[in-house]
């Protein structure tokens, strides 16, 4: 059996055996070294492929809302959902007091339904405004995003 400074050295090297060896206690030991250079994250073919079809990904999407703006039903789409985030934002803004970025924020988190624990509304109206703003403006960001897919699936499609 080897000893602790070769199983150290070792995990860090080997995917499979970082469990043996690891210094400071952690839940999930990805990275067994402060070295880099002897890090087992260090990307290899599956980092390169995960990050080309990230790429790949965001250029379609982008493809397919430049195309989406010549369609005037998601122009129209795009302008109401712009509608709700600005009018939530202000409505947070004057209403709770938060700065600009967190009222936008929070509007952004209830209408994509991601939600975020550490801002939420204080007072009653802020509450009942952001039922109806949530119900109102989950169904706009969806109408947004089905109508985004069809134009990504054209594009798709034309390959």
């Amino acid at each position: 059996m080897r000893g602790g400074k070769d199983r150290i050295e070792n995990a860090a090297v080997h995917p499979a055996a970082f469990f043996v060896g690891v210094r400071r206690p952690t839940i999930f030991a990805f990275q067994t070294s402060s070295n880099p250079a002897t890090s087992n994250l260090r990307g290899g073919a599956w980092g390169n492929a995960a990050m080309a079809s990230l790429w790949l990904g965001l250029v379609r999407l982008l493809a397919g809302f430049r195309r989406g703006l010549r369609d005037p039903e998601f122009r129209a789409i795009l302008f109401l959902l712009a509608i709700a985030m600005t009018g939530g934002a202000v409505f947070f803004h004057a209403v709770e007091g938060w700065p600009w970025i967190d009222a936008a924020y929070f509007s952004a988190m209830a209408l994509t339904t991601v939600g975020d624990a550490t801002l939420s509304p204080t007072t009653a109206i802020a509450k009942i405004f952001t039922m109806l703003f949530s119900i109102c403006g989950i169904g706009l960001m969806l109408a947004f995003l089905s109508r985004l897919s069809t134009f990504r699936e054209h594009e798709e499609g034309r390959e």
